[in-house]
């Protein structure tokens, strides 16, 4: 996939510290390990995704994040995804 990490820790790197990732587009564009360890060290406030790398369950808490501290929850609502991070 050429669209594949785009958005990966070189890239989250260089943008202003507490800078805020939006999603809407697809999921694999954000290499989500990167974004974590970006929210975790300060370099990204927040985000908020509506696509993943992988289909998640409605209506599940990302373990992974929550165990780090950083809530993540989704939930599918009709035909639309609404994820909250």
């Amino acid at each position: 996939m050429e669209f594949a990490d785009l958005i990966n820790s070189e890239t989250l790197s260089r943008c202003k510290r507490g800078v805020r990732i939006v999603n809407c587009a697809r999921g694999g564009i954000i290499d989500e390990q990167a974004l974590l360890e970006a929210i975790e060290s300060g370099q990204c406030a927040g985000a908020a995704l509506d696509v993943f790398e992988q289909v998640r369950h409605p209506c599940t808490v990302n373990m992974q994040y929550y165990s780090s501290g950083i809530s993540m929850f989704s939930c599918t609502n009709t035909d639309n995804d609404v994820n909250i991070g």
